[in-house]
């Protein structure tokens, strides 16, 4: 019997490939990635990109500061007015808040300024309802009214199961 020889093993590992080693999976050198979840509440989905990618450093941000695990602290933020330097942040995600801000402009703007690679924004689609008991005070019923708020035609824009997202590349 003739053992076939795997292409992997003919494959050479190059510095900037992911899988294994110090670093959480990256060597050679690079720079951990930093992920920014604001108004991230009890940090559910920081949580699950920590276990998922641990290489990834996951802070957030949200009215009230606390300290969630040994790798994830929830700092103090003001979505309007977040105290990071421009760029600062690999990828930045805000999902559900902008429908409760008094000023979405300003919150878009500043999520806009402290993302150096990604943003990412989520928000329920929703139509506006002279009664409602869930503290929404802007509504985005269409995909074209969250294109026409966000205002970035090159942006990856989805309607997906009730909420609408979109993804903008630096």
């Amino acid at each position: 019997m003739v053992k076939k020889k795997s292409m992997i093993n003919k494959h050479k590992r190059r510095e900037t490939e992911g899988g294994g080693g110090r670093g959480g999976g990256w060597e050679g050198g690079i720079q951990q990635l930093t992920c920014f979840d604001a108004s991230c509440g009890n940090g559910f989905l920081l949580k699950n990109i920590a276990a998922k990618h641990p290489n990834i450093k996951c802070i957030g941000g949200d009215i009230v500061p606390r300290k969630i695990n040994d790798k994830i602290q929830v700092l103090h933020a003001d979505i309007t007015n977040l105290q990071f330097p421009d760029k600062y942040f690999d990828v930045v995600i805000c999902t559900h808040t902008l429908e409760h801000i008094r000023k979405p402009e300003k919150a878009l703007s500043e999520l806009i300024r402290v993302s150096k690679k990604r943003l990412i924004i989520v928000v329920p689609q929703q139509r506006e309802y002279k009664y409602t008991v869930d503290l929404h005070i802007n509504f985005f019923p269409y995909i074209h009214d969250f294109k026409r708020f966000i205002g970035i035609e090159n942006a990856k824009y989805l309607s997906l199961g009730g909420d609408l997202l979109c993804c903008i590349d630096f």
